[in-house]
């Protein structure tokens, strides 16, 4: 799957964590309480932070999902960024998602963001200039609004589902961050992206336990320090969703959300356990590789239990070397959690058999109408009393 990562910036732009520090002078900077004559924790700060944290895990031996057809190969992972930033009375934000490229020290990104928080910090300077009657007169609710009229429009620049996963980075001003009732709309952009593109959202700052426990608590999200900054993005997960387990003599399904899959360095695999046949057998490499059209994946919201089994019983032919490691994306479900405790419980001649459902395609899938922000709006507007992906098609 692509990545797609959106930062999202609550604040005057002053920060104070030597993850500013290392952001702009490299990792060799220890990350140890801040101090006031550290640079400001800007949008372009952050996404160098963030570009060399992830080029620096990203290891090309790592467990990817295989071809799921005999008939293409699918395309490269790539990486794509976005922000959105308030500073006092004046908001900007990314008119498109940007492709990150790791192989070049300063990219067209970062140029766009030096300009926005140029322009930004000129805006700040002339509010300052003006009288306080003109200052009151501008609406933060006018300006939380426009900012969620913006997030909706990058969500209808993104991919069909199961083509993509969304990270979200909302990092908020220690001094005075923002109460839920003011920043609503933009909170429910978020709310958008996060139950109808499954979107895994992280807030970054200093004492967000307690200035920022509605909103977290609201958009299901990881609160984490500012000196955790540049550990929130893991570049080794392929997939996340939900395990679906389905009751047949009672004829109802059961959900654990929160699940993701990784990829994992190969080593060597245990084949004790399993039918002898398989040994025998081996993947011959394809040499027409470079002659196969591309295709794209879009894999499922949901890996599908079947049955558990003994491995010995099976069949080789759903066997290969390719590992990966099944954990979650946030420790506050607790169902979810028990679920996977009882699958790393399983001895090694038992095995929980799983399906995870993948759409291949010649070309790219448009994103479909009922995901759209209007439809989300409309959504909204009916007043459900619980707010998931359940009203997709409403």
């Amino acid at each position: 799957m692509d990545r797609y990562l959106l930062l999202v910036i609550w604040g005057e732009g002053k920060f104070p964590s030597a993850a500013s520090r290392e952001a702009e002078h490299g990792p060799e900077v220890s990350l140890g309480e801040g101090t006031e004559n550290q640079p400001d924790f800007t949008a372009a700060n952050v996404y160098h932070l963030l570009k060399r944290s992830i080029s620096a895990s990203i290891n090309p031996e790592d467990s990817t999902f295989p071809a799921c057809s005999v008939g293409g190969i699918p395309g490269s992972k790539k990486w794509f960024f976005a922000v959105q930033a308030i500073y006092g009375f004046y908001q900007f934000c990314s008119s498109d998602w940007q492709e990150i490229h790791f192989d070049t020290e300063k990219d067209k990104i970062e140029d766009v963001l030096q300009t926005n928080i140029e322009e930004c910090l000129g805006a700040v300077e002339c509010f300052e200039e003006e009288d306080s009657n003109s200052r009151e007169s501008l609406s933060l609710a006018d300006l939380y609004e426009e900012a969620a009229e913006n997030l909706h429009q990058l969500s209808d620049k993104l991919p069909a589902p199961g083509r993509a996963m969304v990270d979200i980075i909302l990092l908020l001003s220690d001094k005075d961050p923002p109460k839920l009732k003011d920043c609503l709309p933009t909170v429910g952009a978020l709310k958008h992206l996060r139950e109808w593109y499954s979107a895994k959202i992280t807030i970054a700052g200093n004492h967000c336990e307690i200035n920022c426990q509605k909103i977290a608590e609201y958009l299901s999200a990881n609160v984490v320090s500012l000196e955790d900054l540049r550990n929130v993005i893991d570049s080794k997960e392929l997939w996340r969703g939900k395990i679906q387990i389905w009751e047949r003599k009672f004829g109802f399904e059961i959900s654990f959300p929160e699940f993701c899959l990784k990829g994992v360095t190969p080593k060597n695999f245990s084949t004790s356990n399993l039918n002898t046949d398989f040994l025998a057998k081996k993947i011959i490499p394809s040499k027409d590789k470079n002659i196969l059209p591309k295709v794209f994946h879009y894999y499922g919201p949901a890996l599908e239990f079947v049955q558990m089994i003994k491995l010995s019983d099976l069949p080789s032919c759903y066997m290969s070397d390719i590992e990966f490691e099944l954990g979650l994306t946030n420790s506050t479900k607790q169902n979810s959690m028990l679920l996977l405790e009882q699958i790393s419980s399983l001895c090694s001649k038992v095995g929980a058999l799983f399906v995870l459902p993948c759409t291949i395609s010649n070309i790219l899938i448009p994103p479909p109408n009922q995901l759209s922000s209007r439809k989300w709006k409309e959504y909204i507007a009916k007043k459900p009393k619980t707010i998931s992906d359940e009203g997709i098609g409403a």
